[in-house]
């Protein structure tokens, strides 16, 4: 079978990103309909995974255990972490010992996270297929059972006007045409429960898997959904508790399985609570697979193509682009960083990666020739130039958002702290409360509400401010990820919490505008803002952790065309080139070009930290010092600072913008000691390589020594003893006449 899997593949000859993302579950992604489950679980799948097969057997003790606790297992878990292939893996495993009935919601091309599809609902479709069918007698008493339990099942007005009209021999589409959801889950389970056809054995059980259950047209972080499955539940089991032709229990022959992609049991869990009755439980099973999953995944894919030689034309440019994902595949930034930033949705992680790669390769032919794969260059340049990637993937519309200032602000007098990291790292803070922190997964347990981040807040931003933030901060979703999970309330558009609060409590419009909201005058209000919950996600911590204080995160906001390291290669090849020439005359002249085009680069990076340094202080001195009356050491000890993740909330925490001088710091040496390794290893005169380290050492620790000495305008004493620990390295090599090319500008 996998000669002639291969045989096939190779003549349709798919693009590189569709064997990556290769998947029999979703049309896009199935190769044209050329893999089915069978080869996908032969070839692909990678069963030997630890967390896999742990969640496997977590999912069959779950199943298995007691059928008459009435429960409901919940498998959640973020958009494209690999719900429905776990669970189907789980449905072939255990075929022979449980029958099951599966039907996957998500029947439309595009992932639709807020929980609606253009396309009709899959139980539709099923339910369609099923009563119009030869007039079946248990499907005909299924509507005749409903008529009778008018009272007790709670169907539509409409609907129950066209059963009303109904007679045996008219089964049309007039059954179904006036249907809502509510009316076709009911049908769906009064149909399991009168299959004379499955209750021949009263022995059998059945699972009924409901996947992407999020993806029909009703909103599932909301009431609505489990209303009407607490109705169509008790209402069916209900019958069966009067032995309804002498039926067995409908709670004690059903068990049902819902996929949803939600990151958060504690609401799930509280909706549960309070619209299930108490007859029914939810059994929460959270999706822990382990980020080194998704690389196992992703080497393994490589691999299949590589030995398999699935391509026969430009092999040399699949051999390069393969050869970049390889090292990437194999650092530990893949699954600490990479995974994450994309809240674990591979295939988004393998767009992102290929992008990344072509880009690199379609920058110039030079950058072509680039031996990345022989690891020439730096292992923080490949970090580097990694980030970069990542962050180009998502920069331009993220960056609109992220310069956007209310207009009645001056910021050069006023100062400025941005919103979108304001909001995120309040939400972290408040969420890293008497709660857990999973290292390996970058995620915190517990959710926060609005209300609370708008009380801390409101002192800082408009309440309009804060809520347009956090709508954007989970609308990122639309080209990335979302950075903040939102429950409780539909977000479509910017606008949506703030209109849909407006909406509720229209005369609260001038509380909410000045943000003047307290519990004893706004009861309603405050209540219902208790009831939206926002949870960081993954990607929430690493974009705070890593990603925005990085050296290469600004330089993409200052439009720097390339990564720093990619840039230093090339000047290095350059380099060598003229030497192989044998132009060692003109060596210092180009010496002098190289280091002006690195020096212009670091420039408008180091011109941005710089603005934003004066801006940050002035904004902490109006609010914090001035308006709020705190020092320094209650600034740095509240919540408004950066807290190293896991850590309590208590502790001395941090300004943003240390982080971003130290981080750019320690990433601008790191760029230096890569170039001075290079340049020792040139095969030229040895004072007209010394000479050239010198130039290259003073112009580099030039750079470090100037951001170092922004670390004393910063209120915060600490920067004093990083600024004499830097500065101690600094004058080493200064005193060395910068011929010391191998001390290390760290703390």
């Amino acid at each position: 079978m996998n000669n002639k899997f291969f045989y096939e593949l190779k003549k349709r000859k798919p693009q590189l990103e569709h064997i990556l993302r290769a998947n029999p579950y979703e049309n896009l992604n199935n190769i044209d309909g050329l893999l089915d489950e069978e080869t996908f679980r032969e070839i692909f799948l990678c069963k030997n995974d630890e967390s896999f097969n742990r969640t496997i057997m977590e999912l069959k003790d779950k199943v298995f255990s007691s059928w008459e606790a009435n429960e409901i297992i919940l498998v959640y878990g973020y958009s494209g972490a690999g719900k429905t292939t776990l669970i189907r893996h789980f449905l072939n495993e255990n075929r022979d010992s449980i029958h099951y009935k599966y039907i996957d919601f998500h029947k439309s091309d595009i992932n639709h996270i807020d929980g609606h599809s253009s396309t009709e609902p899959a139980i539709t479709q099923m339910l369609r297929r099923q009563y119009l069918k030869e007039a079946h007698s248990s499907r005909i008493l299924a509507i005749e059972t409903a008529k009778i339990y008018y009272d007790k099942i709670e169907f539509t007005d409409d609907f129950r006007s066209v059963l009303s009209e109904h007679n045996n021999n008219n089964i049309n589409n007039d059954i179904l045409k006036y249907a809502t959801f509510k009316d076709i889950f009911l049908l769906y389970m009064l149909l399991l429960f009168l299959d004379d056809e499955q209750y021949k054995k009263s022995s059998n059980k059945y699972l009924l898997v409901f996947d992407n259950l999020d993806a029909v047209d009703i909103e599932f972080v909301t009431p609505n959904f489990l209303d009407k499955f607490a109705s169509a539940f008790e209402a069916v089991a209900d019958m069966s508790q009067k032995s309804f032709l002498s039926n067995p229990r409908f709670t004690a022959r059903y068990r049902f399985v819902f996929t949803l992609r939600e990151g958060n049991f504690a609401l799930v869990s509280e909706h549960f609570a309070d619209r299930l009755q108490q007859s029914i439980e939810s059994l929460p099973l959270p999706l822990r697979l382990s980020p080194i999953l998704y690389k196992k995944i992703f080497m393994k894919r490589l691999n299949i193509i590589r030995e398999n030689k699935i391509y026969s034309s430009d092999q040399n440019e699949i051999d390069y682009v393969m050869s970049i994902l390889d090292v990437w595949s194999q650092d530990a930034i893949f699954n600490k960083i990479i995974v994450n930033l994309f809240n674990r949705d591979y295939r988004k992680i393998v767009t992102a990666l290929l992008k990344t790669a072509k880009k690199i390769k379609n920058v110039d032919w030079e950058l072509w020739q680039i031996s990345m794969a022989d690891r020439n260059v730096h292992v923080y340049g490949y970090t580097g130039i990694l980030i970069r990637g990542m962050i180009d993937y998502w920069i331009e519309p993220f960056s609109e958002h992220y310069f956007s200032i209310q207009q009645d602000i001056d910021i050069n007098d006023y100062g400025y702290m941005q919103p979108l990291r304001m909001v995120l790292n309040m939400v972290l803070n408040l969420s890293q409360e008497n709660t857990m922190y999973n290292e390996q997964r970058q995620e915190c347990n517990k959710d926060t509400t609005l209300y609370q981040l708008i009380i801390y807040l409101k002192d800082i931003y408009p309440c309009k401010t804060i809520l347009y933030t956090v709508a954007r901060l989970f609308l990122y979703h639309n080209h990335w990820v979302q950075l903040l999970s939102v429950y409780g309330i539909p977000i479509k558009t910017e606008d949506s919490i703030y209109n849909e609060i407006l909406s509720k409590y229209p005369m609260e419009v001038k509380a909410i505008d000045e943000c003047n909201i307290n519990e004893k005058e706004n009861v309603e209000l405050v209540k219902y803002l208790k009831s939206i919950k926002l949870k960081i996600t993954p990607a929430g911590i690493v974009y705070l952790r890593h990603i925005h204080t990085h050296y290469e995160f600004y330089s993409a906001l200052s439009k720097n065309e390339h990564p720093l390291f990619i840039v230093g290669e090339l000047a290095i090849k350059n380099l060598k080139k003229e030497i192989q020439k044998a132009e060692r005359d003109n060596i210092s002249d180009k010496i002098e070009n190289e280091l002006l085009e690195m020096q212009n680069m670091i420039d408008t990076v180091y011109t941005l930290v710089k603005a934003h340094l004066n801006i940050t202080i002035k904004f902490y001195k109006n609010h914090f010092e001035k308006r709020k009356k705190m020092t320094i050491n209650q600034y740095l000890k509240s919540k408004y600072t950066y807290k190293p993740v896991g850590k309590t909330t208590s502790s001395m925490g941090y300004m943003h913008i240390s982080r971003v001088i130290s981080s750019h710091i320690d990433y601008l040496d790191k760029y230096r000691q890569y170039l001075l390794k290079e340049l020792n290893q040139m095969e030229i005169e040895i004072k007209t390589r010394e000479a050239i380290q010198i130039h290259v050492n003073m112009a580099l620790v030039s750079n470090i020594e100037k951001y170092t000495e922004l670390l004393l305008r910063l209120p915060d004493e600490r920067m004093k003893q990083w600024y004499n620990k830097f500065m101690e390295k600094i004058r080493k090599i200064k005193n060395s006449e910068y011929t010391d090319i191998k001390t290390e500008i760290k703390m």
